[in-house]
């Protein structure tokens, strides 16, 4: 019997070994509004809400998108006009209530874009501006639960800004820079972003009030995305990096792109979490099964946004039902012990 035991033991750890760097999840296919455009999604909220824009193949025009409740809006002009015929908005983040962020082209700066907020179909301009002959625009790229929104801004902004309730604030650059960019905000309003000026472009966060180096050193590196755990991923010279509260991991090569509040990261289009990187797996999704995507977004329940080999964006769901691979071997493993069992007797 114990034989039979320690047989049946090898067998479960194998099936184990075999679906530890896949995770199981059913898809489902949201389309291409903009057929023949390459989409790029920026975020996904915890309703499962996503945001992204779609580039021309033709010209440099981008259209952003909001996928809800089974249908995209596609963003228009918001009356701003376009620019040598081009429409040119994009949307870079969503929060839980559903308010999305990102840039218009205005016709009014020639050249430059808005930063607007966007709530159940109706777009508004943050307002945020330089003086005559120093406005050079502004781009939201994060929002977060309190509604406070980050970006970049004009120059005499010192290139970024902090938007809460109307108001908008300037964040502090390094002592040795006189410019900086806010990138992502978590829902205690720590930003992130990157400082410049002085030849060097650095990773940095923002809490109460400072500016903080984020010590990447080199060249180039700037924050992209940070949890409410104050763990924070973007990129650097050598290819992407985590800061988790002041321990560092460089990720050679690699982009990571997104982080939710369990710390599963968007890692060259597969989750990386706790050392190890996963697969994304397809299931129980009828034609789709086994279908490669890339994912681009996660939220705090998991689910991804990505985009398949058709260009289409789809929508990941995690599934505890088991990788085909290792209900076979444990399948397999159990009818030969049956087996062995009968012949010993």
């Amino acid at each position: 019997m114990k034989k039979y035991v320690l047989i049946l033991a090898a067998i479960f750890a194998l099936a184990s070994s075999a679906s530890a760097s896949v995770l199981n999840y059913t898809a489902v296919d949201l389309g291409n509004p903009n057929a023949g455009w390459t989409t790029t999604i920026t975020d996904i909220n915890n309703s499962g809400m996503v945001t992204g824009y779609s580039m021309s193949p033709y010209d440099s025009s981008s259209r952003g998108l909001i996928w809800n409740n089974g249908s995209f809006t596609v963003l228009g002009d918001f009356g701003g006009g376009t620019y040598n015929g081009m429409t040119l908005t994009k949307a870079f983040s969503v929060n839980d209530s559903g308010s999305v962020v990102g840039s218009y082209y205005s016709s009014s700066l020639a050249g430059f874009n808005r930063a607007f907020i966007w709530k159940n179909g109706s777009a508004t301009d943050l307002g945020v501006k330089g003086p005559p002959g120093l406005d050079t625009g502004s781009i939201a790229y994060g929002i977060n639960n309190n509604n406070v929104v980050v970006g970049a801004g004009s120059v005499n902004t010192r290139g970024n800004f902090y938007w809460q309730n109307g108001v908008s604030s300037i964040l502090p650059s390094l002592s040795n820079d006189n410019m900086a960019r806010a990138f992502g905000i978590n829902n205690n309003n720590v930003t992130v972003g990157q400082s410049y000026g002085s030849g060097v472009i650095t990773a940095v966060m923002w809490q109460n009030g400072s500016v903080i180096n984020l010590g990447l050193g080199g060249s180039f590196s700037k924050a992209v995305a940070i949890n409410d755990n104050n763990q924070i991923i973007g990129q650097c010279d050598v290819g992407s990096f985590l800061w988790d509260n002041g321990n560092l991991r460089l990720f050679p090569g690699s982009t990571l792109s997104a982080i939710n509040n369990s710390g599963e990261i968007i890692a060259d289009g597969s989750i990386y979490q706790d050392g190890q990187y996963y697969g994304l797996n397809i299931v129980n999704s009828g034609a789709l099964d086994g279908l490669s995507i890339a994912a681009q977004a996660i939220n705090d329940n998991g689910q991804i946004a990505g985009i398949g080999p058709n260009g289409d964006t789809f929508l990941l769901t995690p599934t505890t039902v088991p990788e085909p691979a290792s209900a076979s071997l444990v399948a397999l493993g159990v009818g030969a012990l049956a087996l062995m069992r009968r012949r010993s007797q």
